[in-house]
């Protein structure tokens, strides 16, 4: 703009227009040729948006190159942003105000405009899309109805300058519409074009008083019909979210997959994986990417809630000082066929407490250890505990592995707390009352189902079944093992030494446990789906694993946080995924070997592949969770 107003005839602009088309043609097609060196550079893996330039010269060129080539950038950046603002003020000055100006007035102009700028830059900061992409966005708003001024300038007569302005007013107004509807971009110029011309061709009819009136059918038909289109029924959009990140870090996953990763839904496959970036004071920044992730859509947890319950638990004992996790406890027989409990056989003296059956629920997942929690708990205080804590649509509503009723579940045993003097604290029996309602329309899985015994056709319902999602799954783990960064008013409430055991248990491995000691069945990958789960050898020492699986009812799941003492890497990772070829529940046949438990682990290698290679700053100190 501002080499056109400086020029000193029309000639003169056309042919500075024509040369710098030309430049950023040639300026374009030097920086694909640069972005495609750099993207096979990095094997095809894309990093995050708008960073593959700035990584690639910070981390791979010698110092030197890299000093000279980050003070070129600085400086071009400077002077793009300096003649973009002196343009936008000298275009403001001679169109607005006739050219006359002082400094001091052209310095209040080029202020207002840098702050537009900066504002423009702010609304757009946050979008997942790279530069580029929204650099066009952004001037597909105004291409089109300038493309339609240029047209209109090719029809042999002359238009009214209110028709010129109507065409142009409805080129724009069309592309907020159709940028509300869900149309890509890329339509945007076209159809603002298109209106432009239209639209000025209508109004022109009227205001001329032209006797060709009888265009104005067609041309009314012609404009009914595009907003009748664009208006229309449409499919239901679902909002694409997922991360480019992610997305380019599946490509490298074994082909044997690409129907699960290309058939999320289908599969009911959802995953986030978060990348943990240190300072240099080893404070931690959290950067989360999602696939497939719906927190709308029902999915059985399974096991996966036992680490909530296992958290609270340590949270409520907390709240009755005479106690404590090693304390000996008896469970009395409860209401209809809920059974007590007064002796452990896996514990080091034969005695149940709560320590033991967090080390059992975590080590193999353990089912009573789990109920026997959710007993002393009561579900009532599970689910509003959740809610306080920022996750409201999570639902605990029952015991696992027990055929019991809806009622039964609703009922907590009384238990015991006692030393060698006698009982310390008494917890009794509740019936519980909090509505748990669903949150889902879509809880039906499968094409047939067994219950008690009978196969019965149609889908299995999971409406009174647990669930908590994927989202509200990984923010719980990342609280409970970062508990500085929950800002929140209400957090769980647990001592340094209560972090130090679930840590410790989450981790470790069934081949470390003492009491009991374990079948070798019980593998490192037993309880470790991620990386591990389909293999039978050890786990290395400095890899360490704190995490929650699930499985059941073709429900495969793990929720973890990974760590590599020896390569200092570290990263989040939650998934879930189905397997079940036969459409039947309650069948014990599921896809669980030869397909989703597998699937997980591959998902698990490719990442922690990529987080091996993933340049950071600075070294994460990872020694806390070595000694754990």
């Amino acid at each position: 703009v501002q080499r056109v107003l400086t020029t000193k005839d029309l000639s003169s602009g056309r042919k500075a227009m024509i040369g710098s088309g030309i430049f950023v043609l040639i300026q374009f097609t030097i920086f694909l040729f640069a972005g495609s060196l750099i993207h096979h550079f990095f094997g095809g893996v894309e990093l995050e948006k708008d960073r593959e330039f700035s990584t690639f010269i910070v981390q791979h060129l010698p110092v030197g190159l890299r000093g000279l080539l980050l003070a070129g950038i600085l400086s071009a950046a400077m002077s793009t942003l300096s003649s973009s603002i002196n343009s936008l003020a000298s275009s403001t000055i001679i169109d607005w105000f006739g050219g006359k100006s002082n400094l001091r007035f052209s310095k209040i102009v080029s202020l207002f405009w840098a702050f537009v700028l900066i504002g423009i830059a702010l609304i757009f900061d946050e979008s997942d899309s790279a530069i580029v992409i929204i650099g066009l966005q952004i001037a597909s708003f105004t291409y089109g109805g300038l493309l339609g001024l240029f047209l209109l300038t090719k029809f042999r007569k002359k238009f009214h300058l209110i028709s010129l302005i109507s065409g142009l007013l409805s080129s724009l107004l069309i592309v907020f519409y159709l940028k509300h509807i869900g149309l890509a971009w890329t339509w945007f110029i076209m159809v603002s074009a298109f209106i432009n011309v239209l639209v000025c061709n209508i109004v022109d009819l009227f205001i001329n008083h032209r006797n060709d009136k009888v265009l104005l059918i067609p041309l009314s038909l012609i404009a009914l019909w595009i907003f009748y289109a664009l208006s229309g029924p449409k499919q239901n959009k679902i909002p694409e979210h997922d991360s480019k990140v992610l997305k380019a870090i599946l490509n490298h996953v074994d082909k044997k997959y690409v129907d699960i990763i290309n058939n999320p839904e289908q599969y009911k496959f959802q995953l986030m994986y978060t990348q943990i970036n240190r300072d240099k004071n080893n404070q931690p920044e959290f950067i989360s990417h999602s696939f497939g992730v719906a927190s709308e859509k029902y999915f059985y947890p399974a096991s996966t809630i036992k680490l909530q319950v296992a958290a609270l638990s340590l949270e409520k004992l907390n709240q009755t000082p005479s106690i404590n996790k090693d304390t000996y406890l008896k469970i009395k027989d409860g209401f209809e066929s809920l059974k007590g409990v007064t002796v452990d056989s896996t514990a080091k003296n034969g005695l149940p407490t709560i320590g033991h059956y967090l080390h059992k629920l975590f080590v193999v997942s353990d089912n009573d250890a789990f109920n026997r929690l959710y007993e002393y708990l009561g579900s009532d205080h599970i689910n509003s505990r959740m809610w306080e804590l920022g996750f409201p649509n999570t639902r605990i509503r029952h015991r696992l592995s027990l055929s019991l009723t809806e009622k039964e579940n609703q009922y907590a045993n009384a238990i015991q707390f006692y030393n060698d003097s006698g009982i310390i604290f008494e917890e009794p029996s509740r019936e519980m009352g909090l509505e748990l309602d669903s949150p889902f329309e879509d809880c039906f899985f499968g094409n047939f189902h067994y219950s008690m015994g009978e196969k019965v056709e149609g889908p299995m319902d999971f409406s009174k079944k647990n669930f908590m999602s994927i989202p509200d799954q990984h923010k719980f783990l990342i609280q409970l093992i970062f508990p500085s960064e929950n800002d929140s008013e209400n957090q769980l409430s647990l001592s340094e030494s209560d972090h130090k055991f679930i840590l410790n248990k989450m981790s470790m491995l069934p081949r470390h446990s003492t009491h009991p000691k374990y079948n070798p069945k019980f593998n490192d990958g037993y309880c470790k789906f991620f990386m591990f789960g389909d293999s039978k050898a050890k786990i290395p020492d400095h890899i360490k694993i704190f995490n929650k699986v699930g499985l059941a009812y073709g429900f495969v799941l793990d929720n973890a946080y990974i760590v590599d003492l020896k390569h200092n890497i570290e990263f989040f990772l939650t998934a879930v995924v189905y397997g079940n070829k036969n459409g039947i529940l309650n069948d014990n046949i599921y896809d669980y070997d030869t397909q989703t438990i597998p699937f997980l682990a591959e998902i698990g290698n490719v990442i922690y592949l990529y987080e091996k290679e993933r340049g950071k700053k600075y070294i994460a100190d990872l020694s806390y969770f070595g000694v754990l």
